[in-house]
């Protein structure tokens, strides 16, 4: 297990979905532990209240999460709470006080560049179509598929699911297109997201596209260095 200390201007995760079977909790609290930062983004999905929505329940299971995120608070960071699309605005401001709770948010990077930090579904039209109890269903039955994964260490069919299902709703619904042309719109060099559970940096024509990824199957993160550079990074 890594014990690296991981020093940064800025920090983005995002996906951890906890209450999740997938969720990496143990090596999302080393992590935690690990890092120095001014700014931390939890960029959406972060409790998954679709799977446990009593404060009360997260507050005894996840403790340890909760006062981690608070002593990195008492030394300076300043942490930010993207809403994503299983968050619930409500349970996040009870359970985790102090922090700046937002849809989206305009950052301006050491070298100058203005990203778009938000979740990501906001460009997903699916996320839109569906009701409540179908977007419930859909993870239940993920869920019921992680439950097998625990025997195994080796890819499993839930990760092929996941992967196999964003990519062709972003095909039929045209993702990618909406967002670059939100991004023309917010007149913003790029973009710094989650939701798709694929960690990347790459471009979409003339905008930079950063995607954090998740902490169910990559347990990646996005880092901007003290010298203005973009690192996404995996915590092994």
């Amino acid at each position: 297990m890594s014990k690296k200390k991981i020093v940064a201007n800025s920090i983005w995760v995002s996906d951890v979905h906890l209450g999740s079977q997938g969720s990496q909790v143990e090596k999302f609290e080393l992590f935690l532990n690990s890092i120095s930062c001014k700014n931390l983004f939890l960029n959406g999905d972060i409790i998954d209240n679709y799977l446990i929505n009593n404060t009360n329940h997260i507050k005894t299971h996840y403790k340890s999460i909760i006062t981690q995120l608070e002593t990195l608070q008492n030394k300076g960071t300043h942490i930010y709470f993207l809403q994503g699309n299983h968050d619930k605005k409500e349970a996040i401001e009870n359970i985790f006080l102090n922090i700046t709770f937002k849809k989206e948010i305009i950052y301006k990077t050491l070298t100058n560049k203005t990203y778009l930090i938000f979740h990501g579904d906001k460009c997903d039209t699916s996320v839109k179509l569906k009701t409540k109890y179908i977007a419930k269903f859909g993870t239940k039955f993920y869920e019921f598929c992680l439950s097998f994964k625990k025997s195994s260490n080796k890819p499993h069919f839930s990760r092929i699911i996941k992967i196999l299902s964003k990519k062709i709703i972003s095909f039929l619904f045209q993702n990618e297109k909406k967002l670059l042309a939100y991004l023309e719109n917010q007149q913003v060099d790029g973009v710094i997201c989650g939701h798709s559970h694929q960690p990347m940096i790459k471009k979409i024509k003339n905008k930079d596209y950063l995607n954090s990824g998740d902490w169910i199957d990559n347990c990646s993160y996005i880092i901007e260095t003290y010298n203005g550079e973009f690192k996404l990074e995996k915590w092994i």
